[in-house]
């Protein structure tokens, strides 16, 4: 049986817009105010860009942002809004479709991952306390320092984004620890997806790995 033409278009805009509403969650890879762009890092190491407008809403925190202001890494959720573009970007994620992050656990990091696809550790609320021990972190990062080897302290006396470069990373949002005094512990201020990764940009001619122990206590 045909359905009438006018039921066929109500149906492909049904179907249209449910594909619109449709969110993706992933670690930001880059955020382009020039281009107007955002791509993402999913969970499979897959990437997604998305085209933003004026109209695009940002929140950072809970609070207005711009593409600017959005840092390599943070955990964001994307809804898509018409083909191609981001109508709402929130970061951090929402955490329901994220598991709690285990009391303790074991994680490895590859040196090559960096900020582009960091290690997910897992859901973590306001008041957590997360300490993390390294096991062994022994990497390199590329270009200048190419072979030569660090901890997960990173390099003594350079700076990426306000942090030692291939400084062993804690993250959950836009908020970052790392290792001061050779430890590494903090507490959660707002509710977030912990990662952890080295402090490098672009690590395709990094090498090595690390491994370290999370553990969280708290609330």
């Amino acid at each position: 049986m045909k359905l009438p033409s006018c039921l066929l278009i109500i149906l492909l805009l049904a179907t249209t817009n449910a594909a619109f509403c449709q969110s993706v969650t992933g670690q930001v890879k880059e955020a382009s105010p020039q281009a107007n762009t955002v791509t993402l890092t999913g969970a499979k190491g897959d990437f997604h860009t998305f085209r933003t407008k004026f109209t695009t809403e940002i929140l950072l925190n809970g609070k207005r942002a711009t593409l600017k202001e959005l840092p390599p890494g943070a955990s964001v959720q994307v809804t898509r809004g018409e083909a191609g573009f981001a109508a709402r970007i929130v970061s951090p994620a929402p955490t329901a479709q994220v598991k709690a992050a285990p009391a303790q656990s074991e994680v490895k990091i590859s040196a090559m991952d960096g900020r582009a696809k960091p290690a997910t550790i897992g859901a973590v609320v306001a008041g957590q306390r997360v300490t993390i021990m390294p096991k062994k972190v022994w990497w390199s990062g590329g270009g200048s320092r190419k072979g030569a080897f660090c901890d997960w302290r990173g390099y003594e006396g350079t700076n990426m984004s306000g942090k030692p470069w291939m400084a062993l990373i804690a993250a959950v949002g836009s908020e970052e620890s790392w290792p001061k005094d050779n430890t590494l512990s903090f507490t959660v201020s707002s509710a977030g997806v912990l990662t952890v990764f080295a402090n490098d940009t672009a690590g395709e001619d990094n090498a090595g790995q690390g491994q370290v122990t999370v553990s969280i206590s708290g609330p």
